[in-house]
């Protein structure tokens, strides 16, 4: 799936939060080698000489390698079919050995995405409420000069209002 949008290593929970949806999604072997090397990423990098005994624990390391393969082709394929954007990679130096060499997973920042869905979420129209067109004046030519806005967030249910100013 090609996204503009910068791509970053995902890892620990906030990657297990993201390929949650692909996990459940995945065949019981599949979710099952996908669940113990989302286990492994708690770093940026995962080496390939610790992916091979979790996940092909009876392959030497060239059929484990073919198998890892395969896995990620499959991995990826599910998950541009569920429009997620995450990716399992692994680097591209094939002469070296596993313990030399890393996988990782990359994918769009989704601190983004919810910063999105929640300002939309706080935005939106409430069915059935009456939209208010807002109100005000300004009073003064200095008051005209500033540069300055006010964000305000305000919720349908009762809670304290956010406002702060920003210099834009």
């Amino acid at each position: 799936m090609a996204s503009r949008e910068k791509k970053r290593i995902l890892y620990g929970e906030l990657l297990r939060a993201v390929a949650l949806p692909l996990v459940e999604e995945l065949g019981s072997s599949d979710r099952k080698r996908a669940e113990q090397i989302l286990e492994l990423s708690f770093g940026e990098k995962i080496r390939l000489s610790d992916c091979f005994p979790t996940l092909f624990p009876d392959l030497q390391d060239a059929p484990a390698l073919k198998a890892l393969t395969n896995f990620r082709s499959r991995f990826n394929q599910l998950a541009e079919e569920l429009h997620l954007d995450l990716r399992l990679v692994v680097d591209s130096r094939k002469r070296d050995t596993p313990a030399q060499r890393f996988c990782w997973f990359e994918g769009a920042d989704p601190v983004m995405a919810q910063v999105a869905n929640l300002s939309e979420e706080l935005t939106a129209d409430i069915e059935g409420d009456h939209l208010v067109p807002p109100r005000g004046v300004v009073t003064t030519t200095s008051a005209m000069k500033a540069n300055k806005r006010l964000v305000a967030s305000l919720s349908p249910t009762p809670m304290p209002t956010r406002c702060w100013p920003r210099n834009w």
